[in-house]
């Protein structure tokens, strides 16, 4: 399927980038002035959020084919909206 090819085939550079990025924040190299933190801090964080979308199509693809199956349960919707709101900042 074309979805699981072109997600599977995102996974393995993302990867090295988030792993660089995290080597880059715990500051291996010693290059980094607080700028350059804050830049890394938001690049691994944007990288991470990039790696949940690619995962959630890979997630929506194996629903659609019947390979996982959903568990339904209620959720507090405020909850939700302020984890999501705080991911973002």
């Amino acid at each position: 399927d074309l979805v699981a090819l072109i997600t599977a085939q995102l996974q393995k550079p993302l990867q090295s980038i988030r792993a660089f990025l995290d080597d880059l924040n715990q500051d291996k190299y010693g290059l980094q002035s607080d700028k350059g933190k804050s830049l890394v801090n938001l690049a691994l964080r944007s990288s991470g959020r990039m790696a949940n979308l690619v995962n959630d199509l890979l997630d929506s693809e194996k629903i659609e084919s019947g390979e996982i199956e959903l568990n339904m349960t209620e959720v507090s919707i405020s909850e939700v909206l302020e984890t999501s709101v705080a991911t973002l900042q």
